[in-house]
Formats: C-alpha cells, sequence, structure tokens
C-alpha cells in the first residue's frame, strides 16, 4: 500500500530535523567525548582523547562526536577532532548520512569547509540516495540555501578543473611521455620525420 502525504512528510521532516543521541554511561570516557563535542568544551574534549578512546566513537543514534558538533555548530571543537583523525565521511545515523550531509543540511559553509579540507566527500549518499546537495536543498532559509549551494557548485568546478589541468600538465611533461611512450617507437618516429624532411628539402 502507497504511503499517506501526511507520512511522506513525517518521513522527510524527521529526516532533516535530527536529534543528538545519547550514552547510556553517563561515568565513561564515551560519555565525557559527546559531551564535550556535542557542547564544545575544546580542554575537556583533548582530554578525553588524549585517554586513548576512538574519536569516531558512536552514541545510541550512532552518531559519531564530529557529527554532534557539525549538528551543533561548534566550530571550536571541530577542528580538534579532525585533528585527531576523525572520519568527515562516516555513516551516522539511522539515515546513513556523513558530518558533510548535515553541514550542507544547517547551512554553514565555514563548517563544511573544515570538513572537505579534512577530506570530506560530496558524493557520497544517504540510504535513500542522497547526496549532500540534496541535504542543501532543504535550507530553510532561502538566502543561506543560496549561499551554500553556490559554494557546493563552485567546489565542484574548482575540483573538476584542477583535476583536468594535472592531468594536462601530466600529459605534457617528458617524464608521463617517456614511460608512455616505448624508446623503439620514438627511434621509428624520429626516422620518419627525419625521411620527411629529405622529401621537402
Amino acid at each position: 500500500m502507497a504511503a499517506s502525504v501526511t507520512e511522506l512528510f513525517h518521513a522527510i521532516t524527521s529526516k532533516f530535523n535530527i536529534k543528538l543521541g545519547r550514552i547510556d554511561n553517563s561515568k565513561g570516557l564515551e560519555f565525557l567525548l559527546h559531551k564535550a563535542a556535542g557542547e564544545g568544551h575544546k580542554k575537556l574534549l583533548v582530554k578525553v582523547l588524549e585517554k586513548g578512546i576512538s574519536v569516531d566513537f558512536q552514541n545510541d543514534k550512532n552518531q559519531t562526536p564530529l557529527f554532534c558538533a557539525v549538528l551543533q555548530e561548534r566550530k571550536n571543537v571541530i577542528d580538534t577532532l579532525l585533528e585527531h583523525g576523525a572520519n568527515p565521511n562516516e555513516r551516522c545515523d539511522n539515515f546513513c548520512c556523513t558530518p558533510v550531509h548535515l553541514a550542507c543540511r544547517i547551512g554553514c559553509v565555514e563548517i563544511l569547509e573544515k570538513l572537505l579540507s579534512a577530506g570530506g566527500d560530496l558524493r557520497l549518499h544517504d540510504i535513500d540516495g542522497e547526496t549532500p546537495q540534496d541535504w542543501a536543498m532543504n535550507i530553510d532559509d532561502p538566502k543561506r540555501r543560496k549561499k551554500m549551494l553556490d559554494f557546493i557548485e563552485k567546489t565542484r568546478l574548482f575540483a573538476m578543473t584542477h583535476s583536468g589541468r594535472d592531468i594536462l600538465l601530466e600529459n605534457q611533461s617528458s617524464h608521463y611521455m617517456n614511460r608512455l611512450v616505448p624508446f623503439y617507437f620514438k627511434i621509428i618516429m624520429n626516422f620518419l620525420l627525419f625521411m620527411v624532411s629529405i622529401k621537402s628539402s
């Protein structure tokens, strides 16, 4: 039986209104890790991470500390988490979204830049096959939505241009040509060019 409009609306709104999960053990390092990340306590976060706990330890909703920090827009601890190896592409929550998806949803370009600089991937899909750009389409504020979508597009174009330029430079390099073209083939080409020059003279 097909889902009703009300059911579909509920599914969509619950997806984009993510709530923080929790840690049952309020005395453990896991609890302190998520508390520090979610509330922006940088000094506490560093102390906990120095104990050797996994920086990507998930709470009861499969959310990592980085995911929680992004959700709460705790910019002061996001850098710290990334410096300690937090994965910006870790699948989180019930929708298998990443911190990159979430940054696009809340519309914070500054946070997204941090995640992309740490290896965040704009091409990944959530459980419904949606990319971070699809999540950005659901930003409530029109100005913030446009700013985010413009940034994503510019980032995509830059990546394509940069990649193409690298390939062009590699193709033009003598190292690439020496690796690509066998020595005997170059000898034949030189001989043919020499014959052409004789005929034309």
